[in-house]
């Protein structure tokens, strides 16, 4: 499930976004053999929101996906649905923390 909707102060509805980020889950889980993942599926919507975010968040500093020997050819792929992803996060998440996106988003580029 989509951040958004496992967050409690999301309130424009389901998004064509969500679908990909769903499908995104889905080969990440996958190619990971589910191991780093349990945790999305078996805790609240609480637990499983701040597990993703934690996900998304860590992988800034650890670029690294766990991904499966096999699965490697994937992992380009993955890396870039995965910034997407967290890009369209961090303009919802950077003007609560009092911060703004276009700046943000434009320093990390550079």
């Amino acid at each position: 499930m989509a951040i958004d909707m496992l967050d409690d102060t999301w309130r424009l509805g389901h998004m064509y976004r969500h679908d990909l980020e769903s499908l995104f889950y889905i080969i990440l889980c996958f190619a990971c053999h589910y191991e780093p993942f349990s945790g999305w599926f078996t805790g609240t919507r609480a637990d499983v929101f701040d597990a993703k975010c934690t996900f998304f968040f860590r992988t800034l500093c650890e670029p690294d996906i766990p991904i499966q020997y096999h699965f490697r050819v994937f992992e380009p792929e993955l890396r870039q649905m995965r910034n997407c992803i967290l890009r369209v996060s961090l303009l919802r998440i950077l003007p609560r923390l009092g911060l703004d996106p276009e700046i943000s988003l434009a320093q990390e580029l550079m």
